[in-house]
């Protein structure tokens, strides 16, 4: 079995930043979808962590996640927690990072346009190589969606909090995948 990446869109964040990276319109041509984060947060200190919407729904999302930072393994949300946001599907550095330091997240959605809820898994790393403050965070996450249609559109965000921007020169790029048999 063959699979076939298909770039379907790619979002670069401009001068003075931008509080979403929002995918519309998706077809519903493909078998799964993929999305690949380059990102950096505005706020000051270690970062934060990438969330997602979908459709524009809120107070549906589920998830776990395993993370590690400068080495200690953690583990963060109670999978029964229900959410407005599908949260930590990955992280990334804040404003006082090293120059020119982005994150690489990488966001999986399998079946997304089936009429049935929606997993998602998501890994992610963000990395501080400054020499006074050297830190780095490492994530997987597995999420779950309460959603019974196709995604149309998807919406990332920062954390929880509106005032977080994505710093210029943030990258995504959306991805179906075929699958050619």
């Amino acid at each position: 079995m063959a699979l076939t990446y298909v770039a379907i869109a790619t979002v670069t964040v401009g001068s003075g930043g931008a509080n979403t990276i929002t995918f519309n319109s998706i077809p519903n041509t493909y078998t799964d979808l993929l999305v690949y984060l380059s990102v950096r947060s505005d706020v000051s200190g270690t970062g934060s962590y990438v969330s997602a919407r979908f459709n524009g729904t809120a107070s549906i999302y589920q998830h776990i996640e395993l993370y590690a930072e400068n080495p200690t393994p953690e583990s963060a949300k109670d999978p029964n927690q229900t959410q407005s946001y599908l949260y930590t599907l990955g992280h990334c550095p804040g404003n006082t990072a090293t120059a020119n330091t982005f994150s690489n997240n990488l966001v999986y959605i399998p079946n997304y346009a089936a009429s049935n809820n929606k997993s998602v898994s998501a890994e992610g790393l963000a990395e501080n190589n400054s020499s006074t403050n050297g830190n780095w965070t490492v994530s997987m996450t597995a999420g779950f969606a309460s959603l019974a249609s196709a995604i149309s559109s998807v919406t990332f965000t920062l954390g929880s909090n509106a005032s977080q921007n994505f710093m210029q020169y943030s990258t995504a790029t959306l991805y179906g995948i075929e699958n050619t048999v």
